[in-house]
């Protein structure tokens, strides 16, 4: 891929694809929000980059025609390896293209399954009095609602109603029951860990759906508040509504 051109047109693929990331909610199936503006800036600089490389390669062709460069003595044909080059350059673009185009789905429930349902571990944080309700019911995160769950020794959730959301994994078609789950990141997609919370007496769902669960605790049998477990919480639902994907889609 030595051919200038062919470089020029890589570094602007890669530009675009970078700002439209940025630009829209696209990004936020890859990274936290507050490094959008960054990954604009980095998209307009390799876009420059690739402006500038490609008026040189034009110019240089431009001047090469001109002093007759381009002729071969005797009229034989030099091999064209700027057409192999272009080739092969083209199946290095096209995955970036077809991200410009089509965009990203976040992680689902394949990448859940295959991190498996542990829960999140007590990290020592006080989770402080339970929010003012909201229509009727707590809007709580996964993570906050795992935390006290498990390991709040007040038993904050205790005769509360809560309202929970994120996607299905690993339905039971037997009873309906199924994991609610959702992904926290910390910096990028790479570092997601899923979240799970265990719904119980609700009909079965297919994988991925999103839904909002609003119900009631559940102490897990066996458990005492604050002692560390393998086993994800509960959650006696009492309604359930299927909803659109969240933006962002990620708890942080």
């Amino acid at each position: 891929m030595s051919d200038p051109r062919t470089q020029a047109a890589l570094l602007l693929a890669l530009g675009a694809m970078a700002v439209r990331l940025g630009l829209t909610d696209a990004g936020l199936a890859y990274i936290r929000p507050f490094m959008q503006p960054v990954l604009v800036l980095a998209g307009a600089l390799v876009l420059g980059l690739g402006a500038l490389q490609l008026w040189r390669a034009l110019r240089s062709s431009a001047q090469g025609a001109e002093h007759g460069h381009g002729d071969h003595a005797h009229g034989e044909a030099e091999p064209d390896h700027h057409a192999h080059g272009m080739s092969a350059a083209w199946l290095l673009i096209a995955p970036v293209l077809a991200l410009l185009l089509v965009a990203p789905q976040p992680l689902g429930s394949f990448a859940a399954e295959q991190q498996g349902p542990a829960p999140l571990r007590d990290d020592g944080v006080e989770v402080g009095p339970l929010p003012e309700p909201e229509d009727g019911a707590v809007p709580l995160d996964l993570g906050e609602y795992t935390a006290r769950a498990l390991y709040d020794p007040d038993a904050s959730l205790e005769d509360a109603r809560v309202r929970l959301t994120g996607f299905v994994v690993d339905t039971d078609d037997e009873g309906g029951d199924y994991r609610l789950t959702r992904f926290r990141v910390t910096c990028c997609a790479a570092d997601a860990t899923a979240i799970g919370v265990r719904v119980v007496g609700d009909a079965p769902r297919p994988e991925d759906q999103w839904v909002t669960v609003e119900g009631t605790w559940e102490p897990l049998e066996g458990h005492e508040l604050g002692e560390p477990t393998e086993e994800l919480p509960l959650l006696r639902a009492d309604e359930v509504v299927e909803v659109e994907q969240p933006t962002p889609p990620y708890e942080y």
